[in-house]
């Protein structure tokens, strides 16, 4: 295993990314942000590895509304001409605004096996690249070293967030226009009027948007469509549990480390089905009475078919 400290000074991020690339098999990008001065620098190494039948996924976050427009209509142009890319965005300021999404790591695979992994505070942008003073730590070994596999598990941990999804052209184009407002106003643009409703605008579309795994809701309405087996439609909230956890281990997410998955669950249920003072109810449940554990769909939960 060899290391390495990047901080810009004696030797950038954008030539050991640059030099990983060029026998590259693989990259996987997950970044806070991403402008799109830093996408254009390494576009070529991208566009060669791409035409060499290798594969790259990006998962970008837009927590901060950092991220610029640009860089996502860029992306999106690649991927269409480009059936090995992917390219996904993560936000979820309205489900836990204490908790944002904020990594910067670059794993990068060649043919024979070796990975280059970096981790630190570098994001995708010129900035981040080349021109300030950043600290990164870079991880060149086997994709079986323990280095090189926690950062790769954290990645896939990460993409298997509900929160992570594939952005469309509609959506792209609706972050275009708050964008601006929140360069010139930064956190005060939540308080502006046509604002939030631009924002409110971007969480139907995104509810609606493919993801790389179902949302607790979409698991939810089919655990009940599946296991209802009264006339009145009704399933309990016990048998909701283990249906959920099983389509959560068959797509791979890992709550091991959770110290109670059905209390877990059972609030993700509760803010969905009940919706905490009415607060987050988005009305695709009801409750048979106010202490009962039977919850059946309402019409608008029949029709749902977001990710």
């Amino acid at each position: 295993m060899e290391t390495q400290i990047i901080d810009n000074e004696k030797m950038n991020l954008l030539g050991v990314l640059r030099s990983s690339l060029e026998k590259a098999v693989e990259l996987n990008v997950s970044v806070a942000f991403l402008k799109n001065s830093g996408l254009s620098l390494l576009k070529s190494g991208l566009l060669n590895m791409l035409k060499n039948k290798a594969s790259a996924e990006f998962l970008v976050g837009l927590d901060f509304r950092t991220t610029d427009p640009e860089s996502l209509f860029e992306l999106k142009k690649l991927k269409e001409s480009h059936p090995k890319l992917k390219f996904f965005c993560f936000c979820e300021p309205n489900k836990n605004p204490f908790s944002i999404f904020h990594p910067k790591l670059y794993l990068v695979r060649n043919q024979t096996g070796i990975v280059t992994a970096i981790a630190g505070s570098s994001n995708l942008t010129k900035g981040g690249l080349s021109d300030n003073v950043e600290l990164n730590v870079v991880f060149k070994g086997k994709d079986t070293e323990s280095e090189i596999l926690q950062l790769t598990n954290f990645y896939l941990r990460m993409r298997l967030k509900e929160s992570v999804f594939e952005p469309s052209l509609e959506y792209i184009e609706g972050y275009q226009k708050i964008y601006g407002t929140f360069v010139a106003h930064h956190e005060k643009a939540f308080q502006i009027k046509d604002t939030k409703k631009e924002i409110a605008k971007l969480k139907e579309i995104e509810e609606t948007l493919p993801g790389t795994r179902p949302t607790m809701r979409h698991l939810i309405i089919d655990a009940i469509k599946l296991l209802r087996k009264s006339k009145d439609n009704y399933v309990h909230l016990q048998d909701i549990y283990p249906y959920v956890k099983s389509q959560l281990t068959e797509y791979g997410v890992d709550f091991s480390s959770v110290v109670n998955i059905d209390a877990n669950i059972r609030r993700a249920i509760y803010g969905d089905l009940v919706g905490w003072e009415g607060q987050y109810n988005q009305g695709y449940f009801e409750r048979e009475a106010i202490f009962s554990g039977l919850f059946r769909l309402t019409q608008k939960g029949e029709n749902f078919n977001g990710r």
